[in-house]
């Protein structure tokens, strides 16, 4: 009985695995510092919108919507839903722009094709609205191309609004 108590314990001592040490790291694919490798969350992610919240001054040209260069007020807040979504309010221009959701992604902030009411001509309009913004130099000035269209009795009239802003 003794005997086999005792292969018991060594069998037991010598048959168990280690545990393999955890893998530290971001473990959400939408970060930009993503550590595929990882097995455990070190709860340090990164994620590309932190960039670009906040306020920018700046300059919009428009061929239709805003003729003339004009300057303009953008923030930029946390969008609802993902750690990479922005909300994007343009004020202080000639023609107001609804508030627009946007993506963050590296130093880029694109903003989907979307369809928003905006008042054109004195009439409220069904306009799409989509673009991108590339940041400059060292995350502080914004180059960005902002596409807007509508329909304006029976013509399509695109826009495309070229801006810089600076944070």
């Amino acid at each position: 009985m003794k005997y086999i108590l005792g292969l018991l314990c060594v069998f037991a001592l010598f048959s168990c695995e280690d545990t393999p040490e955890p893998i530290l790291g971001c473990t959400d694919a939408e970060a930009e510092n993503y550590n595929e490798n990882a097995t455990e969350s070190d709860n340090n992610c990164v994620y590309a919108r932190e960039a670009f919240l906040g306020d920018f001054t700046g300059t919009i040209t428009c061929g239709f919507f805003i003729p003339d260069p004009s300057p303009f007020k953008m923030s930029v807040s946390e969008g609802l839903v993902g750690n990479n979504t922005v909300v994007i309010e343009i004020s202080e221009t000639p023609t107001p722009f609804p508030i627009v959701d946007g993506m963050a992604k590296g130093d880029s902030l694109l903003i989907p094709q979307s369809t928003y009411m905006l008042e054109v001509l004195g009439e409220p309009r069904d306009v799409d609205i989509s673009g991108s913004a590339v940041y400059a130099d060292n995350e502080t000035t914004l180059n960005g191309l902002m596409k807007i269209q509508a329909d304006i009795s029976g013509t399509v009239v695109t826009d495309n609004c070229v801006f810089e802003a600076t944070k």
